[in-house]
C-alpha cells in the first residue's frame, strides 16, 4: 500500500471519532455528564500519524516474518489455499515445521518466497520440561 492509502484511512478513522463523539453528547446530553468538546487533530497531525503507520508496515513487511506472510497472501489469492496464512496467524515461529511441510509439496515463485523467509526466520527455543 501507498502512503496515500493511510492518510486516507486517517482522516477516515478521524471522522469515525468525530461521529462518535456526536453520538456520544447527544446520548448524555440530558445529564450534562457528556464527553466534553471534540479536539480534531490537525491536517498536520493526521499526515504525521499516517507516516508513522506506513513507516511501521513496511518494518514489519521486510521481516522474514512479513514476506512469509506475503508470499503466504499471493498463494492464497492464486489458489485458495489458507493453510500457510493459518500458519502465519498463529505464529509462524511455532508452526515452522507444518508450514516447511505445506512448501515441499507447493511450486511457484510465491512458494519460492516463502520458502526463502521460512528459512530465515529463526527457530523457536525448546525447553526440555523437568
Amino acid at each position: 500500500m501507498h502512503l496515500a492509502t493511510y492518510i486516507t484511512a486517517e482522516r477516515q478513522a478521524e471522522e469515525t471519532r468525530r461521529a462518535h463523539h456526536e453520538r456520544e453528547a447527544r446520548r448524555f446530553s440530558f445529564s450534562g455528564m457528556g464527553p466534553g468538546p471534540f479536539t480534531a487533530r490537525s491536517e498536520v497531525q493526521i499526515v504525521a500519524d499516517a507516516t508513522a503507520r506506513y513507516e511501521r508496515a513496511q518494518a514489519a513487511a521486510a521481516t522474514p516474518e512479513g514476506r512469509f506472510r506475503a508470499a503466504a497472501a499471493l498463494i492464497f489469492r492464486a489458489t485458495g489455499d489458507e493453510r500457510l496464512l493459518n500458519c502465519s496467524s498463529r505464529g509462524i515461529d511455532t508452526n515452522a515445521n507444518l508450514a516447511a511441510d505445506l512448501l515441499r509439496t507447493m511450486q511457484g515463485p510465491a512458494a519460492e518466497a516463502a520458502r526463502a523467509a521460512l528459512a530465515e526466520i529463526p527457530a523457536p527455543l525448546l525447553i526440555a520440561a523437568e
